[in-house]
């Protein structure tokens, strides 16, 4: 299970990175794709607890 939960880390990490780059000149682009990152992370987190 902690594993499961890692690889999904490292997996919005990637994506984060990819936001960063593919946006980097628009900062509601940005600001949009943390967010989408923040909502994974809270899933994950609540997927954990279950």
């Amino acid at each position: 299970m902690l594993q499961k939960i890692q690889l999904n880390l490292s997996l919005t990490n990637r994506r984060s990175a990819q936001c960063q780059i593919v946006h980097k000149s628009t900062a509601i682009r940005n600001l949009f794709c943390t967010s989408f990152i923040l909502q994974i992370q809270f899933m994950i987190i609540l997927r954990s607890h279950w």
